[in-house]
């Protein structure tokens, strides 16, 4: 699945989804998901959210979702958001120092990736299964060299663990709320504002509107030594993002 290709990063960064990670417990948080008709229209390239936090094994976890809105899975013909044209990567600066990062005036980090996990997607060349698909995963920390197999299917290789294929959107939110409100606030004969169900105060209560419920997205998720991530960085910090790029 090596081939030597030009790939350069379509519209600056998709949608820069990054975040800082101190290994420590913390909660997980995405960002994104919704963008642009345009940017949505390449769902393969689109990004929906990151995800990245650290575990009690010593390890990181990162998810780059993207192609949002699938449907339910169907085993007779099931969705193929991957496009063998799109190279997806996971960018570690392990050089940054919390005290540069919160100087938002005066940030001497060089804010640079220094590990670039980059993963991309084959169609098998078998006649009749041109709707079965490998992925490949390089520069996982903890790994031994490049990591390939089918899509949906879990990989071992050293300390690292790999896997990608169509997931339940974990992005919770009431869109549906949010679209409401945005007119609401729009209306200024209109006495009602808040339109999210959780909120709203003639919901019962314990109710929530979860619109990406049900839904299915495309997702690649990635675990590898913190330590190695690390590199001997002083503060225990990370900052990470994720890219797509289309050849």
């Amino acid at each position: 699945m090596r081939t030597k290709r030009p790939w350069m990063t379509v519209l600056g960064v998709t949608a820069l989804v990054a975040g800082a990670v101190q290994l420590k417990p913390q909660e997980v948080t995405a960002a994104d998901h919704i963008d642009a008709p345009m940017t949505m229209a390449d769902a393969a390239a689109d990004i929906a959210d990151f995800y990245a936090w650290p575990t009690e094994r010593g390890t990181i976890v990162a998810i780059i979702t993207f192609a949002p809105g699938q449907g339910p899975i169907d085993p007779e013909a099931p969705p193929t958001p991957w496009d063998s044209d799109v190279l997806y990567t996971i960018h570690i600066d392990n050089t940054a120092t919390i005290a540069e990062n919160g100087d938002i005036f005066d940030n001497d980090n060089d804010n640079q990736s220094d590990i670039q996990i980059h993963v991309r997607f084959a169609p098998s060349p078998t006649p009749g299964f041109e709707n079965t698909w490998a992925v490949e995963f390089q520069n996982l920390p903890g790994s031994n060299g490049t990591m390939v197999d089918w899509v949906d299917t879990a990989i071992s290789d050293g300390s690292a663990t790999a896997w990608a294929g169509l997931a339940d959107d974990p992005f919770f939110f009431d869109f549906d709320g949010f679209v409401a409100t945005a007119a609401n606030l729009q209306d200024d004969t209109d006495p009602v504002d808040i339109e999210f169900t959780s909120v709203n105060m003639g919901a019962p209560t314990g109710m929530v509107n979860d619109t990406f419920a049900g839904s299915n997205v495309a997702a690649i998720v990635v675990e590898f030594d913190a330590d190695m991530a690390l590199d001997g960085n002083v503060d225990n910090f990370l900052q990470m993002w994720a890219t797509t790029g289309r050849q």
